[in-house]
């Protein structure tokens, strides 16, 4: 009889455990989750600084075309800078595309990043809903 309510007593200990073994684990994910929050906080600021650069790019390439229409308007011997106009506008457009480049690549790790939010959401829902059985 006394073995019995030893035996007893030691499953209600591991019982007793077990929500406290839930509520630390809940802890380390509801950690995990600021921390995914917190970079795609700073993956956005990057998002949103790519976009502004690409802006001041775009703002460059238009006011190198319009110089480029006042070259067109002048005489003849000046069509040799016109030429190194049209070369600025091609390196511009291609920058642009590196930073266009550069704004999908930040994209798709956002998406990884939230993908992992979501995942982690779900696990912090599984593991609220043992701790809700237990």
């Amino acid at each position: 009889m006394q073995e019995r309510i030893a035996q007893a007593k030691r499953k209600n200990a591991r019982v007793q455990e077990r929500p406290a073994q839930v509520k630390r684990k809940n802890a380390r994910v509801q950690e995990r989750i600021a921390q995914v929050k917190c970079k795609n906080a700073r993956v956005q600021e990057r998002i949103a600084q790519v976009k502004r650069k690409n802006a001041r790019v775009q703002e460059r390439i238009a006011q190198v075309k319009r110089k480029n229409a006042r070259v067109q308007e002048r005489p003849a011997q000046v069509k040799c800078k016109n030429a190194r106009v049209q070369e600025r506008i091609a390196q511009a457009k291609c920058k642009n595309a590196r930073v266009q480049e550069r704004i999908a690549q930040v994209k798709r790790k956002n998406a990884r990043v939230q993908e992992r939010i979501a995942l982690a959401k779900c696990k912090n829902a599984q593991v609220q809903e043992r701790s809700a059985q237990v």
